[in-house]
């Protein structure tokens, strides 16, 4: 006895092809604007490299007013999110890149500039979006309100 063919199984995300390529998109400008950066304010194997240190505070600076306005205004398009967040952010500011100057800077015996390098990164970048998202919040808020901005 024959099995009878299965149907093909669908994609499991057939209607999110527009937010594939606006993260895509977005991706390709933040990665862009992080390899300017770098070209901008290069540094040496071993070394801080400030140009990622800056990129990854900036980022998480932008991503908070990112976020602080789609939170305080739930209208607009729905591919700003992936493509600025996930997309530009995403592709702007490198994780890896910052464990990695830090693992350099281990290796190197540089211990105090790789726990400083480490410590200015994470905190630096959770301190900016967390200031970012409050102070976005407020200052809508504020625009909300008769007599705001």
């Amino acid at each position: 006895m024959a099995v009878p063919a299965s149907p093909k199984p669908a994609l499991p995300w057939p209607d999110q092809a527009g937010i594939l390529a606006a993260i895509a998109a977005g991706g390709l400008v933040g990665g862009l604007a992080r390899h300017v950066a770098q070209q901008l304010w290069p540094s040496t194997l071993g070394s801080v490299d400030w140009a990622i240190v800056v990129v990854n505070i900036l980022g998480s600076a932008l991503l908070g007013v990112l976020m602080g306005l789609v939170e305080t205004r739930r209208e607009g398009h729905r591919l700003v999110r992936p493509f600025l967040g996930v997309g530009v952010c995403g592709g702007f500011t490198t994780f890896s890149a910052s464990m990695l100057d830090t693992e350099q800077l281990m290796a190197t015996g540089r211990l105090a500039a790789a726990g400083g390098h480490l410590a200015l990164t994470l905190l630096g970048s959770l301190v900016v979006l967390t200031l970012a998202v409050v102070i976005t919040e407020r200052v809508v808020a504020l625009g909300t309100q008769p007599g705001g901005l």
